[in-house]
């Protein structure tokens, strides 16, 4: 699965269970846009939810792309 930088950037907020707010204020984006970010990543995951896509990262080792 091929992330952009900016979708890499979100998706590693998102699976530190951060809200699109929080996400878009630490990347100056605003959080309608950090939605649409995470909707191209579930998208590119084929997950429905953020808990999928966290479920789905979990079980293909992702979690130490956090670091």
């Amino acid at each position: 699965i091929y992330l952009t930088g900016r979708e890499f950037a979100v998706f590693k907020h998102v699976m530190r269970g951060w809200p699109a707010a929080k996400i878009g204020g630490v990347m100056k984006l605003s959080p309608k846009t950090v939605e649409t970010y995470i909707m191209y990543i579930r998208r590119k995951f084929g997950v429905s939810s953020k808990t999928e896509l966290m479920t789905v990262a979990t079980q293909h080792g992702l979690m130490h792309l956090l670091d």
